[in-house]
């Protein structure tokens, strides 16, 4: 019985040590709120242009990760016009998307809409590779 009461005293502390630390982050983060609200001085400024590249290499890595090493478009060549014709889009990203570099917490689907802009870039590229590749071959 000392035991659970024990347990019990020592899950309350712990209770009101996380809230401590939450009361803390909150008031920090109004802090923020208030700076970026007031208008920003030279430091929020500051701030705010290292949030942005953070997230930016943020989301390059991602897509980096999940794309691995082999992100080449297939592409075919009529032999006799020299036309060369490349993968479409959705099928290149569902050979090239590594699905166990996606995070736990996005879906396929989910990944491939919120960096679409990302991997349409790296396709354009792959595209004109292949395509050069193609012509060079002749």
């Amino acid at each position: 019985m000392n035991s659970t009461r024990n347990d019990i005293i020592r899950k309350i502390l712990d209770a009101y040590d996380t809230i401590e630390r939450l009361e803390i982050a909150n008031s920090t983060l109004r802090e923020r709120v208030r700076a970026y609200e007031a208008g920003g001085t030279e430091e929020v400024r500051k701030l705010a242009d290292m949030d942005e590249r953070v997230l930016a290499y943020g989301r390059e890595q991602l897509v980096d990760k999940a794309l691995g090493y082999w992100k080449g478009v297939k592409y075919d060549e009529d032999e006799e016009t020299g036309e060369v014709t490349v993968e479409p889009y959705e099928k290149w990203l569902r050979h090239v998307v590594r699905r166990d570099s996606i995070p736990s917490w996005c879906s396929l689907d989910g990944f491939w809409d919120y960096f679409a802009v990302e991997l349409r870039e790296v396709y354009d590229a792959e595209c004109e590779k292949a395509v050069a590749e193609a012509h060079n071959e002749r």
